[in-house]
């Protein structure tokens, strides 16, 4: 299964606020100057099946806190929306945009989706998500196949020093 996301942005808040169409929904980015990791730095990805602006504005949604009101000049947001391609013709169904989000976020490791940043996602083997547009610090594409087994399952034993967050690793002699 390919999943295509079509990537805008980034958007100030204040802009996103006012996107409340129909289509206007999807999986989001959140970027923001971080104390520790300087100027726009991932830190959130997420996914609504509500309108961008009604889910970042919902105050049941306050994970943003100070950072909303305060700095909401210093706030960058991608919105990505699922487009249909040769191999899926249907409408995005709501497993395929967790799917998407569990693999972005297990890959990217934000830090404000701490807790699910740290478990694999469980999506098969051949999911893979493909990022077009304006997809900010994310991948070009993610997978099931890469992200969803663990390294000892596939990778013989003498393999050395790895780090399946990192994109690319060397060999320890």
């Amino acid at each position: 299964m390919r999943i295509d996301l079509f990537w805008k942005g980034p958007h100030f808040y204040e802009d996103v606020k006012g996107m409340t169409g129909d289509h206007d929904w999807g999986l989001y980015q959140i970027y923001i100057l971080h104390p520790v990791y300087g100027n726009d730095t991932l830190v959130y990805i997420g996914e609504t099946r509500e309108a961008f602006g009604h889910r970042l504005t919902d105050p049941a949604h306050n994970w943003m806190g100070d950072h909303r009101e305060n700095n909401s000049g210093r706030i960058r947001i991608h919105t990505g929306r699922i487009v249909p391609n040769k191999e899926n013709q249907a409408p995005a169904s709501d497993t395929w945009i967790e799917h998407a989000e569990s693999l972005l976020i297990f890959a990217h490791g934000p830090s404000w989706n701490g807790q699910y940043a740290k478990n694999r996602p469980k999506v098969p083997a051949d999911f893979h998500v493909l990022n077009w547009g304006q997809y900010g610090l994310l991948l070009p594409e993610v997978s099931g196949a890469r992200w969803r087994i663990p390294p000892q399952d596939f990778l013989p034993a003498d393999t050395g020093s790895w780090n399946p967050r990192r994109v690319g690793y060397r060999l320890e002699q």
